[in-house]
């Protein structure tokens, strides 16, 4: 995989380290990386050219896929399909890279470091794999006899004795990576697009939200619960602080010390009568050092040892267990 650009500057590996002003991160995939499908005409909408390349039955329909695509020379549509987990980024196929420049389209070969393509008239007349140099003689011969086409310019990143070949950097100072941002800025189409991050998916957004609100009314509750305790005393007159704790109160404190340890709470029982209670909630955390440190404050606070069962593991970044507490 060759990174044309990865958001501060050009890199190749080598030379590509002049800066530009585009944001996105483009990269180009060899050929070997998208399934090549031939449809007789553009559907009009993103869902019909995916249900059109679905009933090809060249996909795997468990999967996720990206689809790029452009007219050929014989007016056929060639679309490219990408699993969507092999793209991080914004990617084009290779042997789209030349649509980034349309003076070089009218009769050309483009021979890259896995595929080549021929282009003529503007349009994608051939396409195939590069792995040596009878790669690209077949191509030659067969566009020679099939449509009587003598190729007039070829570009590659080798050269080669016995046919006459310019090297890219013909084409200027960063060739490759200028035709990436170029064919970026004229033709969307020709780009696959990567699946966007778990944490900007509409069903994360959507728990952010709901758990905003449940934690903003949990505050709003404990803060309203504590003065009507304070203003049920005043009426009763009673001038000795008590004992024991209002529930109102212990849940407001059990709720901030969880928040502080990064503990949340998934259900909790509580039952009491008098001095003696019986308190059992399920809880989840990321980090079992901040469930250890949280336990010993809630031992300190219920003044009772704690009980909890084996802990689950959720996930490799999640793990959840019963805990309770009971004094009598």
């Amino acid at each position: 995989m060759i990174a044309f650009y990865d958001g501060f500057g050009y890199s190749d590996g080598e030379s590509f380290k002049k800066s530009h002003r585009l944001k996105e991160t483009i990269t180009a995939i060899p050929l070997q990386s998208c399934i090549p499908i031939f449809l007789d005409s553009l559907p009009s909408t993103p869902d019909l050219l995916l249900s059109a390349c679905l009933r090809t039955k060249l996909l795997d329909l468990s999967k996720q896929y990206s689809l790029c695509y452009t007219k050929l020379f014989d007016d056929r549509i060639l679309v490219l399909a990408s699993e969507q987990k092999s793209l991080k980024f914004i990617s084009i196929p290779e042997i789209f890279l030349p649509f980034g420049n349309k003076d070089l389209l009218d009769n050309s070969m483009f021979c890259f470091e896995n595929s080549l393509a021929i282009f003529y008239q503007k349009r994608l007349l051939h396409f195939s794999k590069n792995d040596d140099f009878s790669d690209i003689f077949n191509a030659l011969e067969m566009i020679r006899e099939k449509y009587g086409i003598e190729i007039s310019t070829i570009y590659s990143t080798k050269s080669y004795d016995s046919i006459d070949v310019k090297d890219f950097d013909t084409l200027g100072k960063f060739p490759i990576a200028n035709l990436a941002i170029s064919a970026y800025k004229d033709h969307k189409e020709l780009f696959l697009q990567p699946q966007n991050p778990w944490y900007k998916t509409q069903l994360f957004i959507i728990l952010l939200g709901f758990l905003g609100v449940f934690f903003t009314l949990l505050t709003f509750y404990g803060i309203a619960n504590s003065h009507l305790d304070k203003l049920e005393l005043k009426n009763l007159n009673i001038k000795s602080t008590p004992k024991s704790q209002s529930r109102y109160d212990l849940f407001a404190s059990i709720t901030n010390l969880a928040s502080r340890y990064n503990i949340l709470f998934e259900q909790m029982d509580f039952v009491s009568q008098k001095e003696d209670f019986a308190l059992g909630i399920y809880v989840c955390f990321s980090r079992q050092i901040d469930f250890v440190n949280w336990i010993d404050k809630m031992e300190d606070k219920l003044k009772t040892p704690s009980i909890y069962a084996d802990i689950q593991n959720i996930n490799s970044n999640y793990h959840c267990t019963w805990i309770s507490w009971a004094k009598q």
